[in-house]
């Protein structure tokens, strides 16, 4: 029998009593419709975030090249995505103690003061952080700043959910005391809800106990907040519903960065993740479908994609592609290069988003070119070979290498030719006859080779000095992307220049 709303939800009671039935259809309705109702009703959560990022560290730490970096593209991602407003959001970038305490301060008074004008409006706090640390304390330049008192100021905070990431060696400290919960597998996921039923504290590290964590020159960041960020712009959206919760993208984050790191010499990076949100549903950290442009994918479509920005020739985003599932990835307009790198050739598709676009990426509009080809055609910055211009102080250093190598075949040569004439004088006296003249230049030209060694010496001190002070710059300088693509795809390098935090 085919079931209608009448014979599922209305007693029986025939149809000659007209007044019951619409009584009882009114009830139907009111109770279909209550939850749009009460989901009306509720606040939207109001978001605020802190987020820190330092290249620099202390004495001993070398500096990271896109700590700051991945701080302004996080920033970008929860303000494109996230709700996140500019006047509720407080970047610190190479700031100190003082400074982050001073933003701490001003931040929870917006918060204090939210909750006194409007008591039941539901608030959330995520900070991040981003650079060197050590297993008690971050290091925001030369000035520490200690885990657990982070952690306090967290937990005193004013907002009903505090979700804490740290992207940073020797995070796991955060959640030692209680342990981590790791998963290696999709954990099953609450109902999702936009409004906030949930409080407590969330603390996701981009590392285990005892481990570092990696930026990589190819990714122009770091491995974590790479992913971390592919996933809050729509890789991480497991039930393709364009929502993205906080398990889905610690859950995207946790399994590929393990994947990145499996072959680092360093160590595979394991981050962590702790739970003490209390409440039913899913906290909802983001809205693909938000974004000022859109990059929608098929359900029929199957693999890895990389989503390259065309003119800042950097990796977008990332993503692993299911087939069956429809996915969204929100991005900035602009112009952007989406590849599946197959066993034996690209599969590359061209794609221009303005603002409020939709773009589709289909198979039958991906122009399929082998890896001997593509240099050719322009797809060389899909695998750039990582290259820095040479500097003032690379020439000089050049210049001093110069100046040693000249300066040693010198002194070689004036010691040949010096000793040459003092055996010939020597001779000479044995056979009772003086060559004035052999000695003379034997003296000549040892003092020239005393000299010349003198001068190799100090251009060899220079050029030490030199290539420190290059590998200073060096640090503190991206590397830029030449247009250049080996033709044998397994002389492309995989992972280049690893820096740990």
């Amino acid at each position: 029998m085919q079931l209608t709303p009448s014979t599922v939800c209305v007693p029986h009671m025939g149809w000659r009593n007209p007044m019951r039935i619409a009584i009882n259809w009114f009830v139907w309705l009111c109770f279909c419709l209550s939850p749009a109702w009460v989901f009306a009703s509720q606040k939207e959560i109001v978001r605020f975030a802190l987020l820190v990022g330092n290249n620099a560290g202390n004495k001993l730490d070398r500096p990271l090249r896109y700590a700051e970096r991945d701080v302004q593209r996080l920033h970008n991602t929860l303000k494109d995505l996230g709700g996140f407003a500019p006047r509720r959001t407080r970047v610190l970038l190479g700031k100190d103690d003082n400074q982050l305490t001073k933003a701490i301060e001003q931040i929870e008074q917006q918060i204090k003061q939210l909750r006194k004008t409007s008591p039941k409006q539901p608030t959330m706090l995520l900070f991040y952080y981003s650079g060197h640390a050590d297993t008690k304390a971050m290091h925001l330049g030369r000035t520490p700043v200690a885990f657990t008192w982070i952690r306090a100021r967290l937990k005193r905070s004013s907002a009903q959910v505090k979700v804490g990431i740290f992207d940073t060696c020797q995070s796991a400290q955060m959640i030692r005391k209680k342990g981590a919960r790791r998963t290696n597998k999709q954990v099953k996921l609450p109902p999702q809800i936009s409004n906030l039923t949930t409080e407590g504290e969330a603390i996701i590290t981009s590392s285990g106990k005892g481990e570092d964590s990696h930026e990589l020159e190819r990714l122009k960041g770091s491995i974590f907040t790479h992913y971390l960020i592919s996933g809050l712009r729509g890789a991480a959206d497991a039930n393709a519903d364009t929502k993205v919760t906080l398990n889905e993208v610690y859950n995207y984050a946790y399994q590929h960065t393990i994947t990145h790191t499996l072959f680092l010499s360093s160590g595979i990076q394991h981050p962590s993740f702790r739970n003490e949100l209390r409440g039913h549903g899913q906290l909802i950290l983001t809205h693909p479908r938000k974004s000022f442009a859109q990059l929608h994918f098929g359900k029929q479509l199957d693999g890895t994609y990389y989503i390259l920005n065309k003119h800042k020739r950097t990796l977008a985003a990332e993503l692993i592609k299911k087939k069956g599932a429809y996915q969204v990835l929100g991005l900035h307009q602009g112009q952007y290069i989406v590849i599946r790198r197959g066993q034996r050739n690209y599969h590359v598709q061209n794609v221009i988003l303005s603002k409020g676009q939709r773009a589709r990426v289909q198979n039958n509009k991906m122009e399929v070119l082998s890896y001997g080809s593509s240099a050719s055609k322009g797809i060389g910055r899909i695998l750039p070979i990582p290259e820095r211009p040479q500097s003032t102080m690379q020439t000089a250093l050049y210049a001093s290498l110069g100046i040693v190598g000249f300066g040693l075949l010198s002194t070689g040569a004036l010691y040949g030719f010096g000793y040459q004439q003092y055996a010939q004088a020597e001779q000479s006296l044995k056979n009772s006859r003086r060559d004035a003249k052999a000695e003379q230049n034997s003296a000549s030209l040892l003092t020239g080779g005393h000299a010349a060694l003198g001068v190799t010496a100090a251009a060899g001190a220079t050029a030490v000095l030199f290539y420190m002070l290059d590998q200073q710059q060096a640090a503190k300088t991206p590397i830029q992307l030449t247009p250049q693509l080996a033709s044998n795809p397994k002389r492309t390098p995989l992972i280049t220049f690893v820096h740990t935090k």
